[in-house]
Order: C-alpha cells, then sequence, then structure tokens
C-alpha cells in the first residue's frame, strides 16, 4: 500500500522530475505532484509524493526531512487525512481557513476560503518586530523597505479567498506602527499626525498600502 507525503518549504523551481529523482533514491516513486496556483500557473512551494512502500517512505522523510535544497530546508512527513464536516466546522490548510464565511455586502453565507487568524496575528508580530525602539536609529526609508518585503510577501501568498477583512487588519496595524515609530524616532511629544500623514507615509515613503496594487502580477486588491 502506497504512503502520501507532504513536502513543504520548497523552492518554486522544483520540478515533477527533480522530486521523482530526489525521492526515488529511497524508494519506488508512484506519484509525483508540485501543487500550482490555478490562476498563475505558478508553483505553491509545496508538493505529495506518494511512495509505493512505507519503508520507501519512512528512508525518505528520515533522509530528506530538514535537508536544504536550492537554499531551502524541507519540510517532509506523512501526510495526514481528515475528515470536516463543512459548513458547520472549518479546518486550516495551508494558511487559510475553509468553511463558512460570510458577504459583507449582502449577508449571505458562502463556503470559501480565507486567510486564517493565525497567518495574521504571524505576519503582525513581524511587523512588530521590525518596529520595536532597536530599530530607531534606522533611516526611515530602509524601514519602510523592510516592511514593504513582509507585507508583499505575505500579499504575494495571500491573494485569494475572501482577504479584505485580514488586509484591513494588517494594513491598519503597520499604519499605526509606522506612525508610532516616525514620533519615537523623531521625538515628537503629541500625536504626530500633522507631521507624519498618510500621504507622507504612503506616497513619500512608499509604503505598501495593502489593496490598494498588484504584487508579483497576482490579484492582491481585496
Amino acid at each position: 500500500m502506497s504512503t502520501k507525503l507532504f513536502v513543504g518549504n520548497l523552492s518554486f523551481n522544483a520540478t515533477q522530475e527533480q522530486l521523482q529523482d530526489l525521492f526515488g533514491a529511497h524508494g519506488p516513486v508512484q506519484e509525483v505532484d508540485v501543487i500550482k496556483d490555478k490562476f498563475s500557473g505558478r508553483p505553491r512551494g509545496f508538493a505529495f509524493v506518494s511512495m509505493e512502500t512505507k519503508e520507501g517512505a519512512d528512508a525518505a522523510v528520515q533522509a530528506l526531512n530538514g535537508k536544504e535544497i536550492d537554499g531551502r530546508a524541507l519540510t517532509v512527513n506523512e501526510a495526514k487525512t481528515h475528515r470536516r464536516k463543512l459548513p458547520d466546522e472549518t479546518f486550516d490548510f495551508l494558511g487559510y481557513t475553509f468553511g463558512r464565511w460570510y458577504s459583507p455586502q449582502t449577508g449571505q453565507s458562502y463556503l470559501g476560503a480565507g486567510v486564517s487568524k493565525k497567518k495574521v496575528q504571524k505576519v503582525i508580530r513581524a511587523i512588530h518586530d521590525l518596529t520595536t525602539r532597536r530599530t530607531y536609529s534606522r533611516d526611515a526609508r530602509e524601514q519602510v523597505r523592510k516592511l514593504n518585503r513582509v507585507l508583499t510577501g505575505w500579499a504575494n501568498y495571500f491573494c485569494h479567498g475572501t482577504k479584505a477583512k485580514a488586509y484591513h487588519t494588517v494594513k491598519e496595524y503597520v499604519r499605526r506602527r509606522l506612525h508610532r515609530w516616525l514620533c519615537r524616532k523623531h521625538k515628537v511629544r503629541n500625536t504626530g499626525w500633522y507631521c507624519f500623514t498618510d500621504q507622507m507615509v504612503y506616497r513619500d515613503l512608499g509604503l505598501v498600502r495593502l489593496g490598494a496594487k498588484r504584487y508579483r502580477g497576482t490579484c492582491a486588491n481585496a
């Protein structure tokens, strides 16, 4: 009986043939499925590999989990299947929450996928870490470039499904954190909104405004 393995943190350049050879060194491979975005056709950075034997699957996990390929440490483990009763239950997969969602325009429910709360919290923690007191000596434009790298990478991944609320939460958080950072850096004692306006932050410093532009040719508009 075949064993299906999950392969994560793949290089976006990884091909089916490369994975076939990589896993084939540890046992017979039944099937390789490199997951791609259905709109852009680009690889999503993960795949499923079915090994013909349990022994081959165990050997592949032992040898390849954590192994660095193209500068990335692979995640290799046995794919687990869980049953969920939709729409009464939800489940998280690859950063998305699948289940019942509600349209903000009509209030009607629908089955779909949206950015999970954990992934929103994770990017907020990353923004927080970039705007702490120890970074006050950093040049403002350099600071915005660092924030933009985090925001664009996050938006490139979470560009499908229900994302407007998640985008808004992250956009408002980074806006407030950067404003506070500028006030502390320049020792502005009052609220400082007249000094560091949205126009200055978005137009002059170039902070990415989630939902207002496209990233890497994908649909990041909320």
